[in-house]
């Protein structure tokens, strides 16, 4: 059920945000509509902080509705979507510069960067250029890391003719965690505490002859211990050097988006893809850290053509990672998935009382 934020015989109302109070890192989508059939996706799949039971602010380009309603796809725990308490708020003029568009000049504009530093494909060979808090927060560098251009996700791209580290023949345009805001790189044990990563995403475009890309791993002092690998269609986790451990899919679309998900503690490695455990490894590290983004997994001595227009490229929707001090506290279960098929599971609507102002509270449904 939903509720019309207008009358049928008044004008539609624009809409600029949500407020919501919710808890464990719920992953909804805002949707509006004019006729209550047909549905635009306004907000999609934005984590909350799942630290607080408080309001958080969700906003999106001014937009006109007749009718609100919230789409859930369970948290970064389980299949539940919680929520306490919902406000809806009228068009401030927000957006971009031309008063409707999006308000996202930056990537953290659409993710929280604040423990993460970004490695770039560009600079000089075996240096590539790293950039790290503060100036990520104002920082994008088009087209290898980026805003898309509805401000629901962040751009990832990799070509084969990019720079690489001293420590690998392959481009990337990827994520690394830090601690401390930023100022420390991160370095924890697989046998201390749990350590959960969750990554909403989509793999849009491979490189050439070699179709192959990196989308999330887990990374210790020397080496990758686990990552998301995609080979074509064929979707992988791996255990080390041994790229096939697992086959996820043989049939995955560009495009598609789905939830990855590595859980770690105990001396085991979890990994999740769309809620689903897909393999438990036994791996005792340390040194250890998250990266996310597109790790492309061919150069031009093995794929053509030798230029920016052959690449990997991940987008990133939402980011989430959490650190437990005990045994447990990253949950064994995933999180619902959140590819094309998540509204056939088990997702839940939250709706709307009407809207006759510009800022009115509304109970959750």
């Amino acid at each position: 059920m939903f509720h019309p934020v207008a009358s049928a015989d008044t004008s539609p109302l624009e809409v600029k945000s949500v407020t919501a109070s919710a808890d464990d890192g719920n992953v909804p989508d805002v949707q509006l509509s004019d006729d209550g059939s047909s549905w635009k996706t306004v907000l999609a799949r934005k984590i909350s902080s799942g630290g607080t039971l408080g309001q958080q602010n969700h906003d999106f380009a001014d937009a006109s509705a007749r009718y609100v309603r919230i789409v859930g796809h369970g948290n970064t725990v389980n299949d539940w979507t919680s929520i306490t308490e919902t406000d809806l708020k009228g068009a401030d003029g927000g957006g971009d510069e031309g008063g409707g568009g999006c308000s996202c000049a930056y990537p953290a504009d659409v993710l929280d960067l604040t423990n993460w530093y970004i490695g770039l494909p560009v600079g000089k060979e075996e240096s590539p250029t790293n950039v790290y808090q503060p100036e990520l927060a104002t920082y994008a560098n088009d087209p290898w890391f980026t805003a898309a251009d509805d401000c629901a996700a962040v751009r990832f791209r990799a070509p084969v003719n990019g720079v690489t580290t001293s420590g690998s023949k392959y481009p990337r345009s990827e994520l690394r965690e830090m601690t401390d805001s930023g100022e420390t790189k991160a370095s924890w044990s697989s046998t201390s505490g749990t350590h959960t990563m969750v990554i909403d995403q989509a793999i849009t475009d491979l490189p050439e002859e070699t179709p192959n890309v990196v989308a999330g791993q887990i990374h210790d002092a020397s080496d990758d211990v686990s990552v998301f690998r995609l080979e074509g269609r064929k979707l992988y986790v791996t255990d080390g050097d041994e790229s096939h451990h697992k086959l996820v899919t043989s049939d995955y679309e560009l495009g598609t988006r789905f939830q990855a998900k590595f859980v770690v503690g105990d001396g085991k490695v979890k990994a999740y893809y769309n809620g689903e455990l897909q393999t438990t490894l036994s791996k005792e590290f340390s040194g250890a850290y998250f990266k996310a983004g597109a790790y492309t997994q061919a150069n031009c001595d093995n794929s053509r053509p030798c230029s920016d227009d052959n690449y990997g490229q991940v987008k990133i929707y939402g980011l989430k990672v959490t650190h437990g001090d005990g045994e447990g506290d990253g949950d064994d279960g995933g999180s619902g998935g959140v590819d094309a098929r998540a509204d056939e599971r088990s997702s839940s609507t939250v709706t709307r009382a009407p809207l006759s102002a510009t800022d009115v509270g509304a109970d959750a449904v």
